[in-house]
């Protein structure tokens, strides 16, 4: 067993903030509202468009800061004759969030 990696504790600190996020702002409301009925939301006045980017590109950041927080600098991806010693992370799925049993989205759903 390895020590403690504080990529764990950067992880934890960012679900919280993202619970945080989609729970009391306005910003995380119209991300919800986007999620459940676009067309609804589109019709109450929320730019669906531009919340679907919103996501799209925070997503995007955060897959990417934490494939990079998995390997160090200077680290890197070394393929020789077809045998490749790059590192993957979970960064991969890391845009996709599941949705619980009453329909909202779930920071914690990759890890159930």
């Amino acid at each position: 067993m390895g020590g403690f990696e504080i990529v764990v504790l950067y992880l934890l600190i960012l679900a919280v903030l993202a619970w945080w996020f989609l729970e009391f702002t306005p910003a995380g409301r119209y991300i919800h509202a986007t999620g459940s009925n676009a067309e609804a939301s589109r019709l109450s006045g929320v730019r669906v468009n531009k919340w679907s980017w919103v996501t799209l590109i925070i997503s995007g950041t955060i897959a990417g800061i934490a494939s990079r927080a998995r390997r160090p600098v200077g680290a890197e991806n070394v393929c020789r004759l077809g045998r490749c010693s790059a590192q993957r992370g979970p960064a991969s799925s890391a845009g996709r969030a599941g949705l619980g049993p009453s329909g909202r989205a779930m920071i914690f759903g990759l890890w159930v």
